[in-house]
Formats: C-alpha cells, sequence, structure tokens
C-alpha cells in the first residue's frame, strides 16, 4: 500500500508539472498498459499469467484514477 501511494503521489507530481496534465496521465497510462501487456515474465501456467497481469493493470488503474482524483480535489478547493 505505502508503495502504491509512493508511485500515486510521484506521478501527481509529475502530471501537474506538465503543459497538458490529463494528456500526460493517459499517454503514461497507455505507455504503462502496454508495458503490463507485453513484459516477459519468468515461466508459469497460462492462468497464472493472465491473473498477474490482470493484478497489475488494476494496481496501474488505481494508481492513475487516484492521482487524477487528488488532482481534481486540489483545483477544485
Amino acid at each position: 500500500m505505502a508503495i502504491q501511494f509512493m508511485l500515486m503521489t510521484l506521478f501527481q507530481l509529475l502530471s501537474e508539472m506538465a503543459d497538458d496534465p490529463r494528456g500526460f496521465r493517459t499517454d503514461i497510462h497507455r505507455e504503462l498498459t502496454d508495458l503490463v501487456a507485453s513484459q516477459k515474465l519468468p515461466p508459469m501456467p497460462r492462468d497464472t499469467e493472465r491473473k498477474v497481469r490482470a493484478a497489475a493493470g488494476k494496481i496501474l488503474d488505481g494508481i492513475v484514477m487516484r492521482s487524477f482524483e487528488q488532482n481534481g480535489v486540489r483545483k477544485s478547493s
């Protein structure tokens, strides 16, 4: 959980420095999603590999969405 919070915070800070924060988040999310889908994993059963990739995708989605939500809350305050 702490690592996810750290990544979310880092992701939020970087996106706030970009000229187009929403575009930055979208581009990074797309690239990381592609990486999750194509990263070579050690040999394992196909079902396990699918579960690992799905879990990594959920974590990635959570980090990106939380970063976006935190950014939106800060700007509306």
